[in-house]
């Protein structure tokens, strides 16, 4: 199959979810119009892109974020489904762009953390502090590892991952209780 051919697939099969979804707003056709937007994106990105992993990563990262709004304002439903696959996919999208692009990595997982705990807020969804929660502690040890080159051991890394994990988990139940 050639990449042309799978744009055109791609954007037919969304098309497709799109108006299933619209027909019969359940679980089921949510996943299957989240899977077919990630594969549209992928399609287009990776045909007309050239530096296809930065790309690629911002567009999913783009994808998840509109997702959540989406989600967010009552359009995508279930709420909490639609908050979990488009945090899911921002996530991953953000971390796509390691190698040269480090610092975009950290920038936009960082930003996902940050806007997740800044939705919760106003939303009160657990799926948000979830979300949060996971890339803060995907994205500290991530930068320490290249602060530092590398030199510190995967002992002292996992003990971050754990102090950042704890940290989070605490900040997010204090948010919780105190809502």
């Amino acid at each position: 199959m050639s990449s042309r051919e799978f744009v055109v697939g791609a954007t037919t099969g969304f098309v497709v979810a799109v108006a299933a979804y619209l027909l019969v707003p359940t679980a089921l056709a949510c996943l299957t119009l989240a899977a077919a937007a990630i594969a549209t994106v992928i399609a287009w990105t990776t045909e007309y892109a050239a530096d296809v992993p930065l790309v690629v990563g911002v567009a999913l990262f783009a994808l998840g974020l509109i997702g959540a709004l989406l989600s967010l304002v009552d359009v995508l439903r279930p709420v909490p489904l639609a908050l979990a696959v488009s945090a899911a996919t921002a996530l991953f999208g953000a971390q796509q762009p390691l190698g040269s692009n480090a610092w975009v990595t950290y920038a936009l997982t960082a930003g996902l953390a940050v806007a997740c705990f800044a939705a919760y807020l106003g939303v009160h969804s657990t799926v948000l502090l979830v979300a949060g929660v996971v890339a803060t502690t995907i994205v500290v040890p991530e930068v320490v590892w290249d602060l530092t080159d590398g030199a510190v051991g995967g002992g002292v890394l996992l003990l971050v991952a754990g102090a950042v994990l704890l940290a989070t988990s605490l900040v997010s139940t204090w948010l919780r209780r105190h809502r």
